[in-house]
């Protein structure tokens, strides 16, 4: 057995998982409240576009940080091998 197969698989902190997607939700929610809002106000649509894209860049970049503190600090012992006998 490698040490690979060894350790237990990267798992994400559970209490960060539920702060990332609470992060989102609330981002989901202010661009629903923007964009009604916005239809509310007339506001012109080339305005609703810029702010509705950089909501969603947000939330993206959120959905990454997520993403990246899930996978630890990549640290899988001395060596890996992989299932081809790489180290």
């Amino acid at each position: 057995m490698n040490s690979h197969e060894s350790r237990s698989p990267i798992v994400a902190n559970q209490a960060d998982s539920h702060k990332d997607t609470d992060g989102m939700v609330a981002l989901a929610k202010q661009l629903e409240s923007y964009v009604r809002e916005a239809a509310r106000a007339r506001k012109p649509m080339h305005e609703v576009e810029q702010t509705v894209l950089g909501m969603v860049l947000r939330m993206g970049y959120t959905a990454l940080e997520g993403f990246i503190a899930a996978q630890g600090d990549g640290d899988l012992g001395e060596t890996v091998t992989t299932d081809d006998g790489e180290t």
